[in-house]
């Protein structure tokens, strides 16, 4: 066994009972680590790391989010690369990128 910890639910893979998933959330082939939150948004082939936050009605795809970001509402991310403790904010469309931008 590979994990020490956390268990398979259909194609998704979830650390512990500290991931919170709203009722209203889809969640496909994708990885919530420990203390991550999931508001009504619907994540699709991500990756979201230790305490990452996914704000209401996001729409998330092939996106790694870092430890302690948090994605706001209304957001839709494919394929992207979020920073650990980055935020970012209510209604931002991204794809082929990273967050925060570099400049």
């Amino acid at each position: 066994k590979r994990w020490k910890n956390g268990r398979r639910i259909n194609t998704n893979w979830f650390a512990d009972d500290s991931v919170q998933i709203d009722k209203n959330s889809e969640i496909e082939h994708s990885m919530l680590s420990t203390g991550t939150l999931v508001e009504s948004a619907r994540i699709t082939k991500c990756s979201l790391l230790n305490d990452a936050s996914i704000g209401k009605n996001s729409f998330l795809n092939e996106t790694l989010v870092g430890r302690n970001a948090i994605i706001g509402a209304n957001c839709s991310l494919n394929n992207v690369v979020v920073d650990h403790d980055s935020i970012v904010p209510d209604n931002t469309h991204l794809s082929d990128t990273q967050w925060p931008p570099v400049v």
